[in-house]
């Protein structure tokens, strides 16, 4: 094969992250958008308290922010 031909195959690192953060941002929306059907609604009606406790496994009272920090950056 032709050495500059041969170069155009090759891949570079940015093509490479690229092509491989679209396939992990696909799989991961895939997981959401399979989450938020079906199974995720029934599963979340499921899970939450008849007496509006909320979710299990988290505190039953509403929180206080004592301190807050804001930091407002533009750009």
């Amino acid at each position: 094969m032709e050495p500059i031909r041969e170069a155009e195959l090759l891949m570079t690192r940015r093509q490479l992250f690229g092509r491989a953060s679209l396939g992990l941002g696909t799989a991961a929306l895939s997981r959401l958008l399979a989450m938020g059907s079906l199974g995720g609604v029934a599963s979340l009606a499921q899970a939450l308290d008849g007496q509006g406790h909320g979710l299990p496994g988290l505190p039953n009272f509403a929180p206080k922010a004592k301190r807050v920090i804001y930091l407002f950056m533009s750009g």
